[in-house]
């Protein structure tokens, strides 16, 4: 298909589901395993016994534990009712993969058989066999229930307090499944409503350079923005740098839509919208802990600051974190064009709205409501003399 301007339309590539498949669809299953880049481990999810491989690792319960801490501690201060969700996660190994923190459940999750002699506190630890990348940093639903998904913690990739604000970034999506994620990137119409989908791949032209100059213009003013938004006077904030942020996402709406049609918008704002503030509430917990930490207000549980190659939060901060703000400046720069150029558009769009409209957080999970429409409400036109009379 062809825009009205000639220019070719960007369909959507495919859609991916990791999950188990429902009783009856063993397709379903085959085709889950194989977008992931794995064979399938079975047809049928719930046959066969685990394959047999090294024992689980029992550090893996103190850094979850710890990530649980974190959460617990920081979690509702970012969003409330954070804490009160339950955050199970499947760790990827070498040859299994775990499912921990789970809910209280009658039966085990289809594939997975608990182990006799392991358990997080008081809860069952599960394995099936490997059938997942182990660079998969995501969330999707286990048997209907949302589980962060990620690789093992291991010394020789990342020291433990990064691996503990990742688990953390991806519980955040398991906030986001709870509170309606599917339906409301189903309205977008980007793929088959009736999927369970945790991602959709969408063909998205990156290599455009009108598209590239747009990204990379939002991105250089949202940076400026967070730069300078949070020492502006309060009568000042929907200042002249807010506005060219906000005429700049603008420019990409305009830019997307008429070359590619409003799909490209949509999954410009899904990205955003997901891993972007993802993204932001792990900074924002980091920044956190790196502040609390040194003066005590913050202690790490047990045996977590003898693990191999621990560093301190602040300094995980320094070396790694505090980066991310740089990220938004770089968006659509060089070859960093691909979907995670919305990673730190997203992030610089929720610092913005913590300035301009304090309030966002509180409309964030409504099904309609997108990042770009809780800046409109400050900053277009006829929000903003309605927002400052």
């Amino acid at each position: 298909m062809r825009s009205s301007l000639g220019v070719p339309l960007v369909a959507a590539a495919c859609i991916t589901v990791v999950a188990a498949a429902p009783p009856g669809a063993a397709g379903g299953a085959v085709r889950a395993a194989t977008a992931v880049g794995l064979p399938p481990a079975s047809a049928t999810p719930g046959q066969g016994t685990p394959a047999r491989g090294a024992a689980f690792d029992p550090r893996q319960l103190v850094l979850v534990r710890e990530a649980l801490q974190v959460v617990s501690t920081y979690g509702d201060q970012e969003w409330p009712g954070w804490s009160r969700v339950p955050l199970p996660v499947l760790l990827i190994d070498a040859t299994a993969e775990y499912l921990l923190n789970l809910p209280p459940t009658p039966v085990p999750p289809v594939g997975f058989e608990p182990l006799a002699d392991v358990r997080l506190d008081d809860k069952p630890v599960y394995r099936r066999p490997r059938r997942l990348q182990r660079s998969l940093r995501t969330a999707f639903p286990i048997d209907g229930i949302p589980v962060a998904v990620v690789g093992a913690w291991r010394p020789s990739e990342e020291p433990p307090t990064e691996w503990v604000l990742t688990l953390v970034e991806q519980w955040f999506k398991v906030l986001q499944l709870r509170r309606g994620e599917q339906s409301k990137v189903a309205a977008l119409e980007l793929a088959a409503a009736d999927l369970p989908a945790w991602q959709v791949k969408y063909a998205f032209p990156f290599e455009d350079p009108d598209v590239d100059n747009a990204l990379l213009l939002l991105g250089q003013s949202l940076y400026s923005f967070w730069q300078r938004g949070s020492q502006l006077p309060r009568s000042g904030q929907r200042t002249f740098a807010a506005d060219v942020a906000w005429a700049a996402l603008q420019n990409l709406r305009t830019v997307l839509e008429l070359k590619y049609g409003p799909e490209a918008w949509r999954y410009a704002q899904m990205t955003a919208w997901r891993e972007g503030v993802a993204r932001y509430t792990a900074v924002h917990v980091a920044r956190r802990l790196a502040h609390d930490e040194p003066e005590g207000r913050y202690r790490p549980v047990p045996g977590f600051d003898r693990l191999p190659e621990f560093r301190p939060y602040g300094q995980v901060w320094e070396e790694i974190f505090s980066a991310r703000f740089w990220l938004i400046r770089t968006s659509g720069a060089g070859d960093r064009q691909d979907s995670t150029t919305f990673h730190a558009i997203g992030h610089g769009l929720a610092e913005l709205l913590d300035v301009v409209n304090p309030e966002w957080k509180g409309r964030y999970f409504r099904r309609d409501v997108w990042l770009d429409d809780l800046v409109a409400e400050v900053l277009a036109t006829g929000s903003r003399n309605a927002a400052e009379r």
